[in-house]
């Protein structure tokens, strides 16, 4: 049967594994070809892409997260998204690691570099990262 819309021969597109594109970790966000967790701009790659993996929100939404936004202790994120709508996200333990180790670094990066916004994610200025950063982090893995 066809129905409206529908090409007739169309084919569903699949994944060329021999040229790389199933390139991640099973049950995870992180790239085979993960950033490097020991240096600090790998560590927040590593954890924007678990956010948006592991909690499903926007990337948009992800740039504007506070660090007053997080509660570690309950384990919720307060998402500010569209229409100014706010609801707590949830997360588990690897996201929660991610954090505490991000925190620290954060802190005397931001510190260092003499700005004081309360953004959680930075450049490597220590300014707020945007949205088409984010796109450009996810495009280069």
């Amino acid at each position: 049967m066809i129905y409206r819309g529908e090409k007739v021969g169309s084919t569903v597109p699949v994944r060329d594994e021999a040229k790389g594109n199933a390139n991640y970790i099973k049950g995870s966000a992180i790239p085979i070809n993960a950033p490097n967790k020991d240096t600090p701009l790998g560590l927040r790659d590593i954890l924007i892409f678990e956010l948006l993996y592991g909690t499903g929100i926007r990337v948009s939404e992800c740039v504007s997260i506070k660090i007053n936004d997080i509660d570690l202790q309950l384990r919720w994120i307060r998402i500010l998204g569209k229409g100014n709508k706010e609801r707590m996200v949830p997360f588990g333990d690897t996201l929660y690691h991610l954090l505490l180790e991000y925190l620290n670094w954060r802190e005397s990066f931001v510190t260092s570099k003499k700005q004081n916004h309360p953004y959680l994610f930075v450049n490597y200025r220590g300014n707020k990262i945007t949205t088409r950063s984010i796109a450009r982090i996810i495009d280069g893995y």
